[in-house]
């Protein structure tokens, strides 16, 4: 292998590429089904999202107030973040290996981000 990085998954799902090592090929009506619900999943995430960020956001004044506001928004945006470069990066990555790298640092990046803001809501 060397030098050479092969970014390849059938399987969409944001878990499934961040830790897919077998490189299982997955028949063509499966491949394709999986897609199409992955990006209606996400696309349904990314909207109600969206729409939470905007909520918290028309309470201007209690969003600094109230820490359990503030993490709830932070929390928010980080999956949006992480939703939207999942579904804009992942399956244009697996042509460019520098792109591979870019999507999958900040995969990693948001979705831990999204974990330790699941934490912080946790322990309050």
């Amino acid at each position: 292998m060397g030098d050479k990085i092969i970014c390849k998954s059938q399987h969409l799902t944001s878990f499934a590429v961040l830790v897919d090592y077998t490189g299982v090929e997955l028949c063509g009506i499966e491949s394709t089904v999986f897609s199409i619900l992955t990006y209606i999943g996400c696309g349904i995430s990314i909207v109600c999202l969206v729409i939470t960020i905007i909520f918290f956001f028309s309470l201007k004044r209690d969003i600094y107030k109230n820490v359990v506001h503030f993490v709830h928004v932070n929390f928010s945006i980080a999956l949006l973040i992480a939703l939207i470069i999942f579904v804009g990066g992942v399956s244009h990555a697996g042509t460019i290996k520098e792109a591979c790298t870019v999507v999958s640092v900040l995969l990693h990046y948001f979705f831990l981000s999204s974990f330790t803001w699941m934490l912080c809501e946790g322990i309050m």
